[in-house]
């Protein structure tokens, strides 16, 4: 299978809106919460609006979790924080976790909280970039394994544009727009904050793209097997506060997002923030999108003949199904 008919395979999972969720086997679960600090390691930005409230409003408390919020500028980061046992929670985009599981079996998608769009692709001028075709030869910075890096290639092959006929960099978010601003890379693929960060630095030189229009990420919660079967108390106490986070920015969508604004200490415009869907999930788009972006990896490494791996033992649904079984939307 060729990679172009890959990428029609990921367009097509990816579109899908349909009313369904993920699952997995039933594991075992404490029966109470422990008064231990349970560590999320997460990013700045609106699109983790639910935990930013929940902390906030003392969610977490509430239902008896004792929750510490950690910032990392990517998902990537927050990943390598809870392989290395220095969190017990990490969000990331499902991407992330797709290219990261096989290294680390024991992860465990807890649930969605969050499906967003926040990716550009900022470039200068005044390098002779004007148009996307003008990418080709160019030195674009990026986040090795991230959503980025997804969709970063998918936008690249709809532009018949090969890894050959670029330069990749490898940076983190503040490493490409110190280097995009010295010139000493022509473009960079990045998300919100540091997108905008980006254009009001270069001005009138920027000019960006979306990588993907209307293609949506998911913004998923996720810990390691064992963690979550020794906590599960807490795992449930934290999705229950999440629930209530939800519910409230729901009945209160002004003060919700002066209250993130003020948590993440960066403004929220009305646009974004009108565009970020904020809802506790297991759904089955996000499978088939994860499924999707499997064999795309799968065949841009060669081992597109490989078995492909049942992603639902990868999924712990049950304390969601246990706090909000409605939001559980497949048959397990």
């Amino acid at each position: 299978m060729t990679i172009m008919k890959i990428l029609l395979i990921i367009l097509s999972a990816v579109a899908l809106i349909v009313s369904s969720g993920c699952g997995s086997s039933n594991p075992k679960t404490d029966s109470v919460g422990s008064s231990a600090p349970l560590i999320i390691s997460t990013h700045k930005g609106y699109y983790s609006a639910l935990l930013w409230l929940a902390k906030n409003q003392g969610d977490f408390s509430h239902h008896g979790v004792n929750v510490q919020l950690q910032t990392e500028e990517s998902g990537v980061a927050s990943l390598r924080k809870l392989v290395a046992g220095q969190a017990d929670l990490a969000t990331v985009a499902e991407f992330v976790f797709v290219s990261q599981y096989s290294q680390n079996p024991d992860l465990r998608i807890l649930a969605s909280v969050a499906e967003v769009d926040v990716l550009k692709i900022v470039a200068r001028k005044d390098h002779g970039i004007s148009q996307k075709s003008d990418l080709k030869n160019k030195r674009i910075g990026f986040v090795h394994g991230s959503v980025a890096d997804f969709r970063l290639h998918l936008f690249l092959l709809f532009h018949q544009i090969t890894d050959r006929d670029i330069q990749l960099v490898d940076l983190s978010p503040t490493e490409q727009i110190d280097a995009l601003t010295k010139g000493e890379i022509d473009a960079a693929v990045v998300w919100w904050p540091f997108t905008e960060k980006l254009e009001a630095q270069l001005g009138t030189n920027a000019i960006s793209w979306p990588p993907q229009t209307g293609r949506d990420f998911y913004w998923l919660l996720v810990g390691r097997d064992d963690t979550l079967k020794r906590r599960g108390a807490d795992m449930r106490g934290v999705l229950a506060a999440l629930t209530s986070a939800e519910e409230f920015m729901k009945s209160h969508p002004d003060e919700a997002r002066r209250i993130v604004v003020s948590e993440i200490e960066s403004d929220v415009k009305p646009e974004l923030w009108e565009s970020v869907k904020c809802e506790l999930s297991l759904s089955r788009p996000c499978l088939l999108a994860m499924e999707a972006q499997l064999k795309w990896l799968k065949a841009r490494q060669g081992s597109k003949k490989d078995k492909m791996p049942n992603l639902l033992e990868y999924i712990h649904f049950d304390a969601l199904k246990s706090v909000r079984p409605e939001a559980v939307q497949m048959p397990h």
